[in-house]
């Protein structure tokens, strides 16, 4: 929430200085980010006195300024078709900083430009304008703009981060409460005095869901002339971050950042019948809303109708049919309480965000309804000519009652471990604007109207808590209880990301949606074409489908690392994938946890005593390995992946990771096809691995101890022959298989390729140790347990021995 120092000024005496302030206020629980000074932005734009105009030798719709900045006379390119001598203007200089573009000096059809002239829009200050900025003749040429031109952009601005309960302080009027309440000054505020009557002539209000709307109130303005707000509104509205763009609507907006109270002014003309209706939307029923989009609703939505049609979505948008525009001469101004709930569910799933449903999804003040109303219509008359009578047109009929609360003085201090902070509860409680009513053992307390947030009496304990900054509350420690250690999820989480972390892994976070045309850029569209889960209220366009596999994600996070020169790393993700899953009857969506890993670059970078070893297939699959080992004592096998189910892996240094005869998984290099499609500058393994199934191995897994020989153990070396394909895991499983329990290990030692051996051939060197528990062991018998592996190395795998 962006807050203006000045604004705030209305409301409450500010003798602190800004730091002092957001301190206190970070202190009380709303964190102050930072402190904007609004006019750093526009020290680049200065008052010009444009002293000559000619046409653009080049281009017909552009003029050639000679404007004077005081010491200094600048030849400026312009295309506004206002401008003209003896004008004081807004030079924007080279180097200025603006919403629509950095100003640098240039060059524009052969003529060289020094600046820009600016309009409105340039500065941020209107969402559209028509020319630039005319100046009053009495600024001075040269000076910067907010020392005369715009003093309302000498100020300070409070960024402000409010929680999603309070939603009291969306306002410049709810922080002004509360630092009335941490200062000790009163609130300046005055109260308006109106009629509140049931009924009038023009306008029936019908409320059909009091539920969802309790209250609704309206106005009549008539003779209102549309037009530009003054500047003062303008900038107020630019420093919370909002533009303007016509008087009407800038003054609902502004009474909404002044008192917390969204507004909507509907062109009364328009309103047929001139019939109010609060209800549900009907089935298949649409509405244009103002952004010009067909919005199609459901009976869940809660509208503002009159006697035929939808003109608004409560709370949310208002619709195209009733819009103020320059031919509007009477507006009927709503100002209304919806229920919170609804307006979230409707604004979600229509994916409007609004400032109004901002608010009204987390709470407005009921009782502040009419107030607000009143306000703008003052505001209105003043600023538009509007006429209006101090007549509001009230439809309550769900009446609001104030929370009464029982509040234990006692209670409070033994809950908040602080003896001495009931001395000032009773006046904290009263800075907040609660009610208190001292019985002899409790106080019962009403909370105002503007604070739905507290609502049992641990609420009350808080408030009482955080004006004092918590500092009167002594630290203790806490006590913990020792209990014994048990596996459980958590357990096997913490212990699968320590291992990672232990081979130089670092975690990462991604979202677990993503851009459709990643799908495209990592080969995976055709693969899950038929099955993708795609997002019904997306946070943006383009994030609209649930990942069905972590290697977009992945990838999008490795070409992020290389665009920043960072090569050599390897991350890990535990994240999941969604997919529709074929069935009979329908798609279901499936949902699969998984570990995900991208090894880039070097395992270990060159130095003085090491030299540079890239990840490749052999060192991934080790650190693999190595955790599902250390984690289920079941080893893994690997087989050869199919390009048709991994078509973004290269074939040739990639596998199927298999983990108890059950599919555990990949692992494999980047297909090139794949890479030329990022901006990558290393080669990158990827791997995903079901979560699920190793944390069952986990959890049932058993440890098994053996008692070590005291007599010395004794090794052969055995060489076979095999083709290229064969999978050095399957002559592991033979020999295992084919010893007795002399065989206690077995190692491959080397490998060669060449021509001595053939195309399409490898040589493998196995070294083999054998020992026994109760002798030790002599030649003949470990000959023995050699030679029946070779004969069944031959009858399994017809392997070939070198001659």
């Amino acid at each position: 929430m962006l807050i203006s120092l000045k604004w705030l000024k209305d409301f409450i005496l500010i003798e602190e200085s800004p730091s002092e302030l957001a301190f206190k206020l970070t202190m009380a629980g709303f964190e102050v980010e930072e402190i904007i000074d609004l006019k750093q932005s526009f020290n680049d734009c200065v008052v010009g006195l444009v002293t000559e105009v000619s046409d653009h030798p080049k281009a017909d719709k552009l003029k050639v300024c000679k404007v004077s900045i005081g010491e200094n006379l600048l030849n400026i390119v312009c295309g506004a078709p206002n401008v003209a001598k003896g004008q004081k203007v807004v030079v924007a200089l080279p180097g200025a900083k603006l919403v629509t573009g950095n100003i640098e000096k240039t060059v524009i059809r052969d003529v060289e430009s020094y600046g820009m002239l600016c309009s409105e829009k340039d500065l941020g200050f209107t969402a559209s304008s028509t020319g630039i900025i005319v100046l009053n003749d009495k600024v001075n040429v040269g000076e910067k703009i907010w020392e005369e031109a715009y003093r309302d952009l000498d100020d300070l601005v409070l960024n402000i981060n409010v929680t999603p309960n309070r939603g009291d302080c969306l306002s410049h009027l709810g922080i002004a409460r509360e630092v009335s309440a941490i200062t000790r000054k009163p609130l300046q505020y005055e109260s308006s005095v109106f009629n509140l009557v049931e009924k009038a002539d023009f306008v029936d209000i019908e409320i059909y869901d009091p539920d969802l709307c309790p209250r609704y109130t309206a106005m009549l303005i008539r003779n209102a002339g549309i037009g530009d707000a003054p500047d003062y509104m303008k900038i107020r509205l630019f420093a919370c971050g909002m533009r303007s763009i016509s008087n009407i609507v800038d003054i609902t907006n502004y009474v909404m950042l002044d008192t917390g109270q969204p507004l909507h002014a509907f062109d009364y003309e328009k309103i047929r019948d001139k019939k109010i209706i609060v209800r549900k939307a009907k089935p298949g029923e649409t509405i244009i809303t103002l952004d010009g989009k067909e919005r199609e609703l459901i009976p869940d939505d809660l509208v503002i109708a009159d006697s035929e049609r939808a003109i608004a979505i409560a709370g949310v948008m208002g619709g195209l049919n009733t819009e103020v525009t320059e031919k509007t001469k009477t507006i009927l101004l709503e100002s209304a309480y919806f229920y919170p709930p609804s307006i979230r569910k409707t604004a979600k799933r229509l994916s409007i965000p609004s400032e109004a449903s901002y608010r009204f999804e987390r709470g407005v003040d009921i009782s502040g309804v009419p107030n607000a109303a009143f306000k703008a219509s003052s505001l209105m008359h003043s600023v538009c000519g509007g006429r209006f009578e101090n007549t509001i047109v009230d439809c309550y009929p769900k009446k609001h009652r104030r929370t009464n609360i029982k509040f234990f003085p006692e209670r409070c201090s033994v809950y908040l471990g602080a003896k001495d902070i009931m001395k000032r509860a009773e006046e904290r409680l009263l800075s907040l604007g609660f009610e208190i009513t001292k019985k002899s053992f409790e106080w019962d307390i009403i909370v105002p109207s503007y604070r739905p947030d507290v609502t049992i009496e641990e609420d009350v304990y808080e408030e009482i808590a955080r004006l004092g900054f918590y500092e009167e509350i002594p630290p203790t420690l806490p006590s913990v209880k020792i209990k014994g250690v048990r596996r459980n999820n958590n357990d096997f989480a913490e212990k699968l990301r320590a291992k990672f972390v232990n081979f130089g892994g670092f975690e990462v976070i991604n979202y677990s949606f993503i851009r459709q045309k990643e799908l495209e850029k990592s080969r995976l569209s055709d693969l899950y074409a038929d099955r993708l889960v795609y997002i019904k209220n997306p946070l943006t366009d383009e994030l609209t489908v649930m990942r069905p596999s972590s290697v977009p994600s992945l990838l999008s996070v490795v070409e992020t690392n290389h665009k920043r020169n960072n090569f050599d790393f390897f991350i890990f993700e535990v994240g999941k994938k969604y997919f529709l899953k074929k069935d009979e009857s329908k798609n279901k969506p499936e949902e699969i946890k998984l570990i995900s890993l991208a090894f880039s670059g070097n395992l270990y970078e060159k130095s003085w005593y090491t030299t540079e070893e890239p990840y490749d297939f052999f060192n991934t699959k080790g650190i693999i390995e190595s955790v599902i080992d250390d984690l289920t004592n079941v080893p893994i096998e690997v087989k050869p992946v199919s390009a048709e189910n991994y078509p973004f892996l290269n074939p040739a240094s990639s596998c199927e990771i298999f983990i108890d005869n059950k599919n555990a998984g990949f692992l494999g290099l980047l297909h090139p096809d794949v890479s030329e499609n990022y901006e990558f500058r290393r080669d990158i393994y990827l791997a995903e691995l079901d979560y699920d199934l190793i944390k069952s191995l986990y959890f049932n897994r058993r440890s098994y101890y053996y008692g070590f020989s005291k007599f010395p153990s004794v090794d052969r070396d055995i060489t076979v022959i095999v083709n290229e394909d064969l999978p050095v895991a399957r002559i592991f499983s033979v020999i295992f298989a084919s010893g007795t329990e002399l065989l206690k290990n077995v190692r491959l030692t080397d490998m060669f390729k060449g021509e001595k051996i053939g195309a399409g051939r490898k040589s493998l060197t196995f070294k083999l140790i054998f020992q026994s528990m109760d002798r030790t062991l002599n030649d003949e018998e470990v000959n023995r347990e050699n030679q029946q592996i070779a004969e069944n190395l031959i009858k399994e795998l017809a392997v070939d021995f070198p001659k």
